[in-house]
This record gives structure tokens, C-alpha cells and sequence, in this order.
């Protein structure tokens, strides 16, 4: 039986997901669900905690036990914006250490895919990726 396209893609998620952990686990002990969140705050200036929970699609109270553990563990602050509702997630200068080590093995990861695709069918990849991305974005805005 054939796969349908969602499978492929979980199941391309699910291994990346496993080889990232077992990377990261011999240089770090944060879980890789909490350097995503840093790195997520860190690297799209996230202004709110609803904004991360609406990104990795948990529950902001899920998130606001994340950060409160990346905040006693040194990694983040929280830092009242403009508005008193908007809590900006600020990254520690511990935090951009982890970051550094999460940023390597991310790197490893696309070495690994390097020695079974080509520069060009990573890249054709990369592509196709966005492609299926924007469609299913356009779906969602049509209402299909």
C-alpha cells in the first residue's frame, strides 16, 4: 500500500526529530522540544507565549511551563513589552550557548543528508518543500 504524502512527511519528521535528540543528548541536557521554543523565540523575536503555543500547536500553559523552566535553568528572561499582555522571551547569553550546540547539530543533520542527495537534489528538495508548504497555506486561506 502506498504512503500518503502526510505520512512521508511525519515520518521524515519523526527521524529527524530522533537523530537531533540523540546528537543533542551527548552535549546537552535540554530537551530538544525546549531548544526548538528557544530557538523559535530567539530567532522570529516572538512577542508573545500565544504566539508560541499557536506555532507548535500546545497549550499556552504547556509553553508558560517551558519558559518558566528555561528561565530558572538561566537559558531565558521574560521581558513586559509595550503592551503589559505581550511577554517577549528573551534569550540569555546560556541560552545562546545552547543554541550554538542545537545550530551544530543542525548542521550535522544536513551533512548527513549529503551523503545520500546531491547539493542539487537537497536543494530541489528545499523547493519542493516550500512548494507543498505554500499549498497547503493557500488551502487553509480558501477554506478547502
Amino acid at each position: 500500500m502506498r504512503m500518503h504524502f502526510a505520512e512521508q512527511v511525519g515520518r521524515l519528521r519523526r527521524a529527524v526529530y530522533r537523530v537531533l535528540a540523540q546528537r543533542l543528548s551527548k552535549r546537552t541536557d535540554m530537551p530538544l522540544e525546549r531548544l526548538l521554543l528557544l530557538a523559535w523565540a530567539h530567532h522570529r523575536n516572538v512577542t508573545s507565549q500565544a504566539e508560541l503555543a499557536a506555532h507548535f500547536l500546545i497549550e499556552p500553559s504547556a509553553v508558560s511551563r517551558m519558559v518558566d523552566r528555561l528561565e530558572e535553568e538561566g537559558y531565558a528572561r521574560r521581558a513586559t513589552g509595550e503592551d503589559r499582555r505581550r511577554v517577549h522571551v528573551e534569550v540569555t547569553e546560556a541560552g545562546l550557548q545552547q543554541l550554538t550546540i542545537f545550530g551544530e547539530a543542525l548542521d550535522t543533520l544536513t551533512r548527513d543528508l549529503g551523503t545520500e542527495l546531491t547539493e542539487t537534489e537537497r536543494r530541489e528538495l528545499r523547493r519542493l518543500l516550500e512548494k507543498a508548504e505554500r499549498a497547503l497555506e493557500a488551502a487553509l486561506t480558501r477554506g478547502d
